[in-house]
Parts: structure tokens; sequence; C-alpha cells
């Protein structure tokens, strides 16, 4: 699976694929649709072979029964069904395991770029409000003081959110 464009540091971790969902409903469909092919057909044509209508015996021409070799090569078609099946269930348990690490690394370098970026804009704040005076008329220290306690609060929630982000 491939990188994905939609992560930003904003991307709630629910948003990020869940393998074990996206498994089970899979594998429900995959065992439901099984379970229905080894009963409705597998399971008829076995008795119908073992009971005599589809046996080997049955309908020979030539020294062969075609109704037993069809329902022969069903049988092993259902077989192989299953098998391709769970084949397909590893590799979405794999697949999908591989793109959760993609969109988790991809998630953490996100939110590391946006704390970085709030860390350059507090550098700047604080640089701003070591050179205002006292006697500044467009804006006090005070109120600089006020955005770069609001610039580390957000640096913060960044951080917890890279914890979490982590914790995936």
């Amino acid at each position: 699976m491939a990188k994905v464009d939609w992560i930003s540091w904003k991307t709630e971790k629910e948003e990020i694929i869940n393998p074990e969902i996206v498994f089970e409903k899979i594998s429900s469909i995959c065992t439901e649709f099984v379970n229905n092919m080894n009963k409705e057909v597998k399971s008829k044509l076995v008795d119908e072979i073992t009971n005599g209508g589809l046996n080997e015996n049955a309908l020979l021409l030539n020294g062969v029964s075609p109704a037993f070799e069809s329902s022969m090569k069903i049988i092993n078609n259902i077989d192989e069904i299953q098998v391709e099946m769970n084949k397909l269930l590893n590799n979405i348990r794999n697949d999908t395991t591989n793109q959760k690490k993609i969109e988790k690394n991809q998630l953490i370098d996100a939110i590391e770029k946006k704390i970085h970026e709030e860390e350059n804009i507090l550098e700047n704040t604080i640089s701003l409000k070591n050179k205002i005076s006292n006697n500044h008329s467009g804006i006090t220290k005070e109120e600089v003081s006020e955005i770069e306690k609001n610039i580390k609060d957000k640096i913060n929630k960044l951080k917890e959110r890279l914890e979490k982000a982590r914790s995936l």
C-alpha cells in the first residue's frame, strides 16, 4: 500500500486504519461465503455422491461418469476457493498492518513538523518580547507574554498528540 496524502497534524488517531476491524469484517464475509458454499453446494454434492445419484458408477458413458467427475471438480474447486480465501485474508492482514505503520509514521512526522513550526514561532515571539520597550505604543510586553503562553500551550497539546500517535 502506498503513502497517503490526507494525513496532517490534525488527523485523529481514530482516522488511522485499524487492521483488526478491517480483518474482522472481511473475515466474517469470507467465512459466511465459504460456509454457505460448504452447506449449500459441497455437502449436497457429497451426499449425492455417497448415496448414489452422483457416484462414480452412475450414468457411465464409455466407462466414465461425467456427473461424478463434474461433481468432484466442483468439490475440489470449493476446496481451492477456501485455500485462496485464507491466503487473501492473510494478505489483507499483512497489508493493513503495513498500511497502519505507514499512516502512523506519517502522522508522527506531521505532528513533529508542526511542533517544530510552533517552537520557531515561540522563539520569534520571545525575541519580539525582549525587544519591546515598556513605552511601545503598538503592543505591550504583557500582550506578547500572553501570546507566548498560548503558543506554549499549543506546543504542549501537540506533544500530547504526538505521544498518542506513537502509542498507536
